[in-house]
């Protein structure tokens, strides 16, 4: 018997019994997709431990990939490209997204490839456009007489170790479990689905996670019947089947993991697939204009007047330099800041009831400063206790567009949706401060995974963020606060300091680093006497 050559993803797993189309499962024998054509694919970028590599996987709602178990066990994070069938290049139907956390099925078995499904919930939901629309799960057993279609981009030959840069697409058929167990042996289960071509056609390294589809009886849409798994130890070209997982046997568990309500049902699959093209150009639509990456706080929104009374624009002269920081106003008489904009700060000029940088506006009051105060602890190697406060020369009067913030009253949780705001830069490229508040919804990132990219730099005082796209801080948002609205309130807290953001830069997806409020908050009353 032939060996499957045991998780294409790992090379280095010696004699494995199967080889999974791990990073690389090309679609042999393939064509080009055209755009639209599978809104539903997923390119996967994946970070573990010590290592990078490619999957393909499949957008099954808004919020959930489904993709192999050995393509997201050890995953620490996951980038995610939807909307486009290139993996290089410029496309304006590419969105980029980041990974919340990966589930892998509890019963996988990377010796066998038994039970090879896993999941990947994105950091926020992603908008649906022409482009990017999840797909059906399967909603029967997927027969022997079906002819299924498979995708990827996974190496085009056995000699040639690039990717294709191109999605690609073949029509395959079903191999029975029988015939199949006769080349890879008693690896093949009743969970399992082998498919082949007429001469080499198959998965290859970089297709594992990709999906296997099927067109329905009466219907225009396509169902997910499969997930590549393995190929032959005996190389991509070989005539060897191709190894899927079944979809139908984990359908309970994907509703159960993700909380997908539907899937559907009813319906006869369509044996003899072939894919139409008239109907796939009928498909291309023009490109819908989203809120892509760029306007920053990167990916922000303009803030309503009123909208964040306690926000403040703070200019910061020190003996030989001046800068631009934000803030945000905790009493009539300080505001809360960064220790990296207030360490060495002679004056600063406070700007506060407008959401303006420049031009004239009735609601803003400028403001002097009468002292500083730097975290004793602050470290500007590691960004450690990053808190400052600046005191004012005379309070403040209230009004509707100058408001306190209440300081977090406990520690936030993973679970949190915080708002970023600040008047940073809008783009890598564009030095220049937005002149309006920007403002964005992220989520937060767990320490662990935000230490897979900033090391033990990320400490239990820091908190980190994310959005799907490029979200985050830039220049000029130093010292801004993280806010978050609690559960059954309608009053704001302040949960977060702006720190840093990755040397990869602003527009990377790298989290940006807060400095958590709630292990400050004695400091801060004791030096305020708040």
């Amino acid at each position: 018997m032939k060996l499957l050559l045991g998780f294409a993803l790992c090379v280095a797993l010696q004699a494995a019994t199967l080889t999974r189309a791990g990073p690389g499962a090309r679609i042999i024998g393939g064509n080009d997709a055209i755009v639209g054509q599978f809104p539903f694919i997923a390119a996967l970028n994946i970070q573990t431990e010590d290592s990078t590599f490619f999957c393909g996987g499949a957008l099954i709602s808004n919020e959930w990939i489904l993709t192999s178990a050995h393509c997201t066990q050890g995953a620490h994070t996951v980038t995610i490209r939807l909307g486009s069938n290139t993996l290089s290049g410029s496309d304006p139907n590419r969105v980029t997204l980041a990974s919340s956390h990966v589930v892998v099925h509890p019963d996988f078995d990377p010796e066998t490839t038994a039970n090879d499904i896993g999941l990947i919930k994105l950091r926020l939901p992603v908008e649906f456009t022409d482009y990017i629309q999840p797909i059906g799960l399967a909603s029967t057993n997927l027969p022997n007489s079906a002819n299924p279609t498979a995708l990827g981009w996974g190496q085009t030959s056995d000699d040639d170790p690039g990717f294709s840069n191109h999605l690609q697409f073949v029509g395959l058929a079903v191999v029975s479990n029988i015939e199949c167990a006769l080349t890879f042996g008693n690896q093949i289960t009743n969970n399992t689905v082998c498919v082949d071509g007429n001469y080499n056609e198959g998965t290859c390294y970089g297709d594992s996670g990709s999906p296997l589809v099927v067109r329905l009886i009466g219907g225009t849409r396509l169902q997910h019947v499969g997930v590549s798994s393995f190929f032959s130890g005996n190389g991509c070209e070989s005539t060897d089947p191709s190894g899927y997982t079944r979809t139908w046997p984990y359908v309970n568990w994907i509703k159960n993991q993700t909380g997908i309500p539907y899937i559907f049902t009813n319906m006869k699959l369509l044996l003899g697939l072939v894919l139409c093209v008239a109907l796939v150009c009928a498909r291309q639509a023009p490109a819908l204009t989203r809120a892509g990456p760029g306007v920053r706080i990167i990916g922000g929104n303009d803030a309503v007047v009123g909208q964040f009374p306690f926000i403040a624009a703070l200019n910061i002269q020190t003996e030989d330099s001046t800068f631009f920081c934000g803030g945000a106003l905790i009493s009539n008489e300080w505001v809360l800041t960064s220790a990296h904009c207030t360490q060495g700060a002679h004056t600063v000029t406070i700007r506060l009831g407008s959401n303006k940088l420049t031009g004239s506006d009735p609601n803003r009051v400028i403001l002097a400063s009468s002292h500083v105060v730097v975290h004793p602890d602050f470290d500007p190697d590691t960004s450690a206790n990053d808190v400052g406060l600046i005191r004012l020369r005379l309070p403040v009067e209230f009004t509707d567009y100058i408001q306190p913030i209440r300081l977090a009253g406990s520690h936030l949780p993973n679970s949190a949706s915080p708002t970023a705001l600040g008047w940073g830069q809008t783009s890598d490229e564009d030095p220049e401060f937005a002149n309006d508040l920007q403002f964005v919804a992220l989520a937060v990132v767990s320490n662990e995974e935000c230490a897979v990219t900033y090391g033990n730099q990320i400490t239990n005082n820091t908190l980190c963020v994310d959005g799907n796209y490029n979200e985050g801080t830039c220049y000029g948002d130093s010292g801004s606060p993280l806010v978050v609205r609690m559960v059954g309130g309608s009053a704001l807290q302040h949960v977060g300091i702006s720190s840093f953001f990755s040397g990869n830069g602003c527009e990377s997806t790298d989290p940006s680093g807060y400095t958590r409020t709630w292990p400050y908050v004695d400091w801060i009353r004791n030096e305020t006497g708040m």
